[in-house]
């Protein structure tokens, strides 16, 4: 979206379609603003042999629509897609942007058989690609290393730039967290590899410490941490629109994200949540993986955390909110100016009129 609204307002392209998988409580046809628009293509995702065939029915009609336009430039934003990319790129003479979102092919889900078709297959389409975006410095470095790719740029995932505003305390509202209480908060996906287990398992002993523990989002463990906050361990938080999220985040004290080194892609991540933290001005408990610490040790915005048990989460947090306050202020302004979409859509428009326009 943050994408879509830039090449409109800044290179003034007259029509952007922004095209996605049909899903349940959501318009087919969704008009975003002038020239964007949002297409819901069936049918929606399966499981198992009825996933691979409802994928190869989408990616003709996705083919089959995008034809019908005749797009000046397609961007592909996950590795599925960009065999439909290199196709219209045949078939319309369109420009082909590849915008990677992680290191698809070095993901912790991603094994065996797959990962090698994985592999051919972006090393194959890469040729086509007229230019890359990827999401962190040390994504840019394996790209150019690894598979000698030139026409690569790196563009942050990074919220728009807000000043400081006071706390809409929107968590005390909804639970009973006392005044002197510290709020420390992990918000995102639910899954694994995040470190949103050891977060929980460290709640007690934050609680002992005059902190308690909130995490938003939804995913395969909302179940399971359902049950730990109905035993009040923990409070849990359904997830919020994006454009309310700020509200939500600036209410805690501390952001939590210890994304797990259990491949390279996590190994070299930069995560957007580091980003939305930085912009709510909290500082932060992450991650000690290269990208990260880089960004949290520049600023003296946070902790890192190495070891993912309960008592090193516990120590992270104590030395993070240990900073004086007015310092920490400081450092966390510095790193939202820094980090913000504005000085990345400067970075990615530049890449477009060079490579693309």
């Amino acid at each position: 979206m943050k994408e879509a609204a830039a090449l409109s307002s800044q290179l003034g392209f007259a029509s952007i379609d922004l095209v996605g998988v049909e899903t349940e409580g959501l318009p087919a046809t969704e008009r975003v603003s002038d020239g964007i628009t949002i297409h819901r293509l069936g049918p929606s995702k399966g499981r198992g042999i009825a996933k691979a065939i409802r994928h190869a029915i989408w990616c003709l009609r996705v083919l089959g629509f995008s034809i019908a336009r005749k797009p000046g430039i397609v961007n592909c934003h996950s590795l599925p897609t960009l065999p439909i990319g290199v196709l219209l790129k045949f078939l319309t003479g369109a420009k082909l942007v590849y915008d990677a979102h992680e290191l698809e092919t070095e993901t912790a889900w991603l094994g065996g058989w797959s990962k090698r078709v994985g592999k051919l297959v972006e090393r194959l389409c890469m040729r086509w690609v007229d230019l890359l975006i990827v999401v962190s410095p040390g994504i840019e470095r394996w790209y150019r290393t690894n598979m000698g790719v030139d026409k690569v740029v790196t563009v942050l995932n990074a919220p728009n730039y807000r000043d400081r505003a006071p706390s809409a305390d929107k968590f005390r509202q909804a639970f009973p967290i006392a005044k002197d209480e510290r709020i420390i908060l992990y918000q995102g996906h639910l899954g694994a590899y995040r470190g949103v287990e050891e977060l929980v398992a460290a709640a007690p002993a934050l609680r002992e410490i005059g902190c308690r523990v909130v995490v938003m989002g939804f995913g395969p463990m909302e179940a399971e941490l359902r049950k730990l906050a109905d035993e009040g361990v923990i409070f849990l938080h359904p997830a919020v629109r994006q454009n309310v999220l700020l509200e939500y985040t600036s209410s805690a004290d501390l952001g939590v994200h210890l994304i797990q080194d259990t491949c390279l892609n996590h190994h070299l991540c930069l995560p957007n949540k580091l980003f939305e933290y930085v912009m709510a001005r909290l500082p932060v408990v992450a991650s000690g993986v290269p990208e990260i610490r880089r960004v949290v040790e520049e600023y003296s915005i946070g902790a890192c955390v190495t070891q993912w048990d309960p008592q090193s989460v516990v120590a992270a947090v104590e030395k993070a909110l240990s900073y004086a306050r007015e310092e920490m202020a400081r450092n966390l302004d510095s790193a939202a100016g820094a980090y913000c979409w504005e000085k990345q859509e400067d970075i990615m428009i530049a890449a477009y009129r060079e490579r693309i326009l």
